[in-house]
């Protein structure tokens, strides 16, 4: 349990940390992320990115930031973006992402409206061999809302 509260104390902090420097060094905006330490040691954030200032409903992309000493952050690009998926309601509307491991490969999910309107969400899956890069958006599941 006290493991727990000290890797959300420094998540909470870390997030903090992160979204600010994301901001004042470039044009995006980081919402939503989840943070995960992985076998090599270094804590990684998974948030939905943007332009700054075109609001939420164009959270069209997920970065990766990295970290091993709370200190000095990596940027490590975009992971995926929508124009990479061959599913959704145009650009816009991917929000809240989560990550994953399971022998060797990353699991990276995420949720996305597939209609004409933002009410038919499904989640989507990526994969990966890395915990920062190479993420090839896969299959989706169905999600309705309050199913």
């Amino acid at each position: 349990m006290k493991q727990k509260k000290l890797l959300l104390f420094a998540f909470i902090i870390a997030s903090a940390a992160l979204l600010q420097a994301a901001e004042r060094a470039s044009n995006m905006f980081t919402a939503d992320p989840s943070a995960h330490v992985w076998q090599d040691g270094r804590l990684y954030v998974y948030p939905s990115t943007d332009i700054k200032g075109t609001g939420y409903g164009k959270m069209d992309g997920y970065h990766v930031f990295s970290t091993d000493d709370m200190i000095t952050w990596m940027d490590h690009g975009e992971i995926f973006h929508s124009r990479d998926l061959d599913w959704g309601i145009g650009s816009g509307w991917m929000w809240a992402p989560d990550a994953a491991t399971k022998n060797g490969t990353y699991y990276f999910y995420f949720p996305r409206p597939n209609g004409p309107t933002k009410d038919s969400w499904k989640i989507g899956v990526a994969t990966s061999k890395k915990p920062a890069s190479d993420f090839k958006p896969g299959l989706y599941r169905y999600y309705e809302a309050g199913a």
